[in-house]
């Protein structure tokens, strides 16, 4: 330190956390390269995963509503009703009982429908019905009416409400949710999400044309 210089200093980059260390001398002579910063590899652990990836992995949620004008209590039987399902589901094909009665809690059945030139089979279950008796239901109470679907590569569930609204006009609130194992339905999860919003809202909209109307999908020219 005679010359008031420190000899084999540290160079430190400030872009860099890592300081660059000297070449050091080994007892043959030779010199090693002081080791250089390591750069993640594919391996490393609690890696973040790619936005791509972690997108295909978020289920798709959404809730629609519509005001029925007619009393609750009218609305809330017709959708319990299996006779009604074709008039204003659009694309049903077909929807049995596997097991207990149609449209009440744990009932398990098959359901089949046409999506263009495909047909598409699940099973369904009701998760939630309430109240058990859809006759003369309080004013203030809140009908709960849920299901779980599930189909090759999908899980989902609709969970829907019914409010008085006022005597004679009925709110549904419908909350849904969709779940993607299959490579096929993640790329459609991703790619089109909007179509499953799209897709619940027809068929309120069908329901309410039928309930107001009583116009059946099946008769309809568009």
């Amino acid at each position: 330190m005679a010359d008031g210089k420190i000899a084999d200093h540290e160079e430190f980059d400030p872009s860099s956390t890592h300081p660059t260390r000297p070449d050091i001398p080994t007892a043959d002579g030779h010199r090693m390269q002081g080791s250089q910063p390591r750069s993640p590899t594919s391996s490393t652990k609690g890696r973040r995963p790619t936005p791509g990836k972690e997108r295909m992995m978020r289920p798709i949620k959404y809730t629609v509503s519509l005001e029925i004008a007619l009393p609750r209590e009218k609305v809330v039987q017709l959708l319990a009703d299996p006779a009604h399902l074709p008039k204003w589901l659009r694309g049903l094909v077909l929807h049995e009982p596997l097991s207990g009665e149609h449209g009440q809690l744990g009932t398990k059945s098959r359901v089949v429908m046409q999506m263009g030139q495909r047909k598409i089979e699940c099973t369904e279950t009701i998760t939630r019905r309430e109240p058990a008796d859809l006759r003369e239901i309080p004013r203030t109470s809140v009908v709960h009416f849920d299901r779980e679907i599930v189909g090759e590569g999908m899980w989902s569930a609709v969970r829907d409400r019914l409010t008085e609204a006022s005597p004679q006009t009925t709110l549904w609130e419908s909350e849904n949710e969709y779940r993607f194992s299959g490579l096929l339905m993640k790329l459609v999860g991703l790619l089109m999400p909007g179509a499953f919003r799209k897709q619940s809202q027809q068929h309120m909209q069908d329901f309410k044309a039928f309930a107001e109307q009583g116009k059946d999908v099946r008769e309809a020219t568009d």
